[in-house]
C-alpha cells in the first residue's frame, strides 16, 4: 500500500464513517479493495484484526455510553498510533488496521503503546485487547483474505490469557486448513464411522483399583490420521452439530456396555462428557433414557459430565436439567472444577455427585506449593459438603502419592492409563477380573472414601484450622482399619504421615505390627468399641494401655459395612496423665 499521506482529510469524509467512532466502517474497505490502489495485495501488505475482551462486562458496569466512550477512545488511539494507516471498525467491539512496510518488532511496538494508552481508560476492570496479525505474501486475491487470516490470528489469542497478540504463522494456516476439512467432512465421519470411543480408566485412590471409565470421543481420518478432538470438539460446537456426536457416544457406551455385561466382564460405571449445547439443541433426558431401556443398562452405569462452563450462567433452565437427570437416577459430574470464575458459585447452586478437580492445579502439584494447598482444599470442602473427588491428569506416581495422602477418592491419567478402544480392554492382555473393583463393593468402598483426611476431628466432621501458608499436614494420627470378621485380621487400608510417625515414636517400625502394640486385652478393648460404634453409628472414646506409664486414648468411628467386612476411621494420641 502506497503511504496513505492526506489520512486525516480521509477521516473527515463523514460518508465513509463509522457513526460512533468517526474511523472508516467495513462496507467503505469493501468498496476499495481492488487490484490496484491503496488497498491491494502486495508482498508487504499487513492486516490487524483487533478485539476488545469482556466488553461485554465493561458494558453491563458502566451502561452503553460508558462502553460506547471506551470505543471512541480506543478509535483515537489507533488512529494516533497508527498515523498515515487504514483504520476501521468492523463492527461491534472489533476493529482493523490496513498497514504497509512494518516490521514485526514495529508492530508490537505499537501493540504495547496501544496497551499502555487504554490501560487510562478500563476504569480499574483491566481489559485486554487482543491482536491478531496477517503478513501478506503477495499472492492472496484479496485484502479481504489478509482480514479473515488476522481474524483467525486474533480468535486463536483471544482464547488464553498467556498473550495480547498472534501472527497468523503456517502451524496456524494448517490448523484452519484442518479446521475446514472437519467441517466438509463431517457428513463422512458420521456415515463412514470416523468417528470412534476410546475408554480411560478411572482408579480409586484407597485401593488402586480401576471404578469406573470415561468415554472419549476419536476421529480417526484416512487423510489426516487421528483429529485431535480439541479441533473437532471447537468445530461441531460452531457449527451447533455438537449434539450429533454426543448423541453417537451416548448410543456407542450403551452398547459397550452391554457386550460387557452379557461377556461376564467385571463391568464399571462410564462417564460421558456433554456440553451446553446438548441441552440446548437436543432433549438429552430423552436421548439418555432411550438408549439405556434399548440396551437394558441400568441408569447409575452412566456418568453425565457438565462442564463448569457449561453451568456458569446459572439459569434456571439448567438446574432443572441437571435435577431432572439425578432424578432419573443418573449420576451428574462437575468437569475442569476451579477452570473458571464462578467456581464457587456452581457448588452453591447445583447439585453434584462428584467434582473433577480442573488438570491445571494437578499439573502444578509438587511443583508449585500454592497447587498443593489448592488442591487440598478443594477436596477439603468437598468431603464437607459431601461431593466426592476426582483429579484427572495425573502422570507421576509423586502426584497419585499426594492426592491419595489427602483424601481425593478417584484418580485418572496417563500414570495408570491412557485411553483405549474398548476392543483394548477385552484383549487377553488386559484382565479386568483383576484390576477392577467388585461392583457390589462400589458404594461401601465410596463411603469407606469419604473421611476427611485433612480435618483434625476427621470423625466429628468439623472444620480444619489454618496451618502454615503452604503446608498440606494433619497433625492428629489417623488411620482407616478394615475388620474383617471370618478372620479376626483388623487391616489398615489408610494412615496418614502424623499416625505413622506416632506409632514410630513406641519403636514400632511397620505398620503390620500395630496389633502387637495392643495386645489381646487391647484388641478386645477395640472390637467392643467398633461393635458399639457400627450399633450407635456415634463416635466411641477407649483408653489403651502402653505400658504401667503411658496410655493411648483412641476414638473410632463406624463408616460402612459390607458383608462380614466393616471399615472405621480411627484416631489415636497419647492420654495426658497427672503425676
Amino acid at each position: 500500500m502506497e503511504r496513505i499521506g492526506n489520512n486525516s482529510q480521509m477521516y473527515n469524509e463523514p460518508s465513509v464513517l463509522d457513526e460512533l467512532t468517526g474511523v472508516y466502517t467495513m462496507s467503505w474497505i469493501m468498496t476499495q479493495i481492488a487490484p490496484v490502489g491503496p488497498i491491494a495485495v502486495t508482498d508487504d501488505s499487513i492486516a490487524l484484526f483487533i478485539n476488545v475482551m469482556n466488553f461485554k462486562g465493561f458494558n453491563r458496569r458502566f451502561g452503553f455510553e460508558g462502553g460506547n466512550g471506551y470505543l471512541r477512545q480506543l478509535a483515537h488511539e489507533l488512529r494516533e498510533i497508527f498515523a498515515d494507516h487504514i483504520v476501521a471498525r468492523a463492527g461491534g467491539d472489533h476493529f482493523i488496521v490496513i498497514t504497509k512496510k512494518l516490521t514485526d518488532k514495529d508492530i508490537e511496538a505499537k501493540i504495547h503503546l496501544l496497551d499502555e494508552a487504554m490501560a487510562k481508560y478500563d476504569r480499574g476492570l483491566h481489559m485486554h485487547i487482543k491482536v491478531g496479525i496477517y503478513h501478506g505474501i503477495g499472492d492472496e486475491p484479496s485484502f479481504l483474505i489478509l482480514i479473515d487470516r488476522a481474524k483467525i490470528a486474533c480468535d486463536m489469542v483471544s482464547k488464553g490469557f498467556d498473550r495480547d497478540y498472534l501472527f497468523f504463522d503456517d502451524d496456524l494456516k494448517k490448523r484452519n486448513e484442518l479446521n475446514q476439512y472437519v467441517v466438509d467432512h463431517l457428513e463422512d465421519a458420521f456415515k463412514k464411522e470416523y468417528f470412534c470411543v476410546y475408554y480411560q480408566p478411572i482408579i480409586r485412590a484407597v485401593t488402586g483399583q480401576v471404578c469406573g471409565y470415561e468415554a472419549l470421543a476419536r476421529w480417526k481420518d484416512p487423510k489426516y490420521g487421528m483429529i485431535p478432538p480439541s479441533v473437532f470438539v471447537e468445530v461441531l460446537e460452531n457449527v451447533r452439530l455438537i449434539h450429533l456426536l454426543d448423541h453417537f457416544m451416548i448410543e456407542h457406551v450403551c452398547k459397550d456396555l452391554r457386550n460387557d455385561i452379557d461377556s461376564g466382564f467385571n463391568y464399571q460405571p462410564i462417564s460421558l462428557n456433554l456440553s451446553q449445547l446438548d441441552f440446548e439443541l437436543c432433549d438429552v433426558q430423552k436421548i439418555l433414557d432411550d438408549c439405556t431401556k434399548k440396551y437394558d443398562i441400568p441408569h447409575e452405569l452412566l456418568i453425565v459430565e457438565v462442564t463448569e462452563s457449561a453451568v456458569a450462567t446459572t439459569t434456571k433452565w439448567m438446574k432443572e436439567q441437571i435435577h431432572a437427570l439425578r432424578e432419573l437416577g443418573f449420576k451428574v459430574w462437575i468437569d475442569d472444577f476451579g477452570s473458571g470464575y464462578s467456581s464457587f458459585n456452581n457448588l452453591q447452586n447445583y447439585d453434584f455427585d462428584t467434582l473433577k478437580i480442573d488438570m491445571e492445579f494437578v499439573r502444578g502439584l509438587n511443583v508449585n506449593p500454592k497447587s498443593n494447598v489448592i488442591v487440598a482444599s478443594i477436596i477439603s470442602m468437598s468431603k464437607r459438603l459431601q461431593i466426592p473427588t476426582l483429579a484427572e491428569g495425573v502422570e507421576t506416581k509423586e502426584q497419585y502419592d499426594f492426592l491419595r495422602r489427602i483424601g481425593c477418592e478417584k484418580i485418572q491419567g496417563y500414570y495408570f492409563g491412557k485411553p483405549n478402544p474398548a476392543e483394548y480392554y477385552l484383549s487377553d492382555s488386559y484382565d479386568s477380573h483383576t484390576i477392577n473393583e467388585d461392583l457390589a463393593l462400589r458404594e461401601y468402598l465410596d463411603k469407606a472414601s469419604s473421611i476427611n483426611f485433612l480435618s483434625n476431628t476427621p470423625l466429628l466432621w468439623k472444620k480444619n484450622p489454618e496451618r502454615s501458608a503452604y503446608e498440606v499436614y494433619n497433625s492428629l494420627p489417623i488411620t482407616l482399619l478394615e475388620m474383617d470378621y471370618d478372620t479376626g485380621e483388623i487391616r489398615f487400608l489408610y494412615n496418614n504421615d502424623a499416625y505413622l510417625k506416632f506409632i514410630n515414636s513406641f519403636g514400632i517400625e511397620d505398620i503390620s505390627d500395630v496389633q502387637d502394640f495392643f495386645g489381646d486385652i487391647g484388641k478386645s478393648t477395640m472390637m467392643n468399641a467398633f461393635a458399639e460404634s457400627e450399633l450407635t453409628g456415634e463416635r466411641v472414646d477407649f483408653d489403651a494401655p502402653f505400658d504401667d506409664v503411658i496410655t493411648i486414648s483412641c476414638k473410632v468411628r463406624f463408616l460402612a459395612r459390607a458383608g462380614n467386612k466393616a471399615v472405621f476411621g480411627f484416631v489415636a494420641k497419647l492420654k495426658e496423665t497427672i503425676i
